[in-house]
């Protein structure tokens, strides 16, 4: 799968100045004890929000994070990289249309874009099946999902509505 981080050249951001580690106490205070469990999580003290206007968010890292997990949520052949490649592009170009001002609306327009994209793949199937007597009742079973999924697209629109209004 293409990485949007991976294509700009991006790696991990491992041992940063800032680094925070989040470690629940199981053995006490003032242990030294090696604890598998231990979980480092860098923060960087001074985000540039390069890609704000794909997430909303001044942290790059969470903006292409969620590019990725809208782009791995598109009903596409995921491995297929041509494919993912112009869907991410499009994807992240109506994102970026739509500029996010914040991470919720970010996250809500990520939810708005594969909600968009899976119901025009479920009728595009559905339609298709329907006009074949042999897949009659497959191609009404499309239908009602991607009925559904308009309806899921309808809520979050709902729910940016009211955010503008507040």
């Amino acid at each position: 799968m293409v990485r949007l981080g991976q294509r700009l050249g991006q790696t991990p951001r491992n041992g940063r100045h800032g680094a925070r580690t989040w470690l629940p106490d199981i053995h006490g205070v003032g242990s030294h004890k090696e604890d598998p469990k231990r979980i480092t999580v860098s923060l960087d003290p001074d985000p540039k929000g390069e890609f704000k206007i794909l997430g909303g968010s001044r942290s790059d890292d969470r903006n292409l994070r969620l590019s990725n997990l809208v782009v791995g949520a598109l009903p596409i052949q995921q491995s297929n990289s041509e494919a993912v490649i112009f869907a991410s592009g499009a994807v992240c170009q109506a994102t970026m249309d739509i500029a996010p001002a914040d991470p919720i609306e970010g996250i809500l327009i990520g939810q708005l874009m594969a909600a968009n994209e899976a119901a025009l793949a479920l009728y595009r199937k559905g339609w298709q099946n329907v006009n074949v007597p042999e897949y009659f009742e497959g191609g009404t079973k499309f239908l009602q999902l991607a009925d559904k999924a308009t309806r899921t697209r309808n809520v979050v629109n709902s729910m940016k509505r009211l955010r503008i209004a507040n």
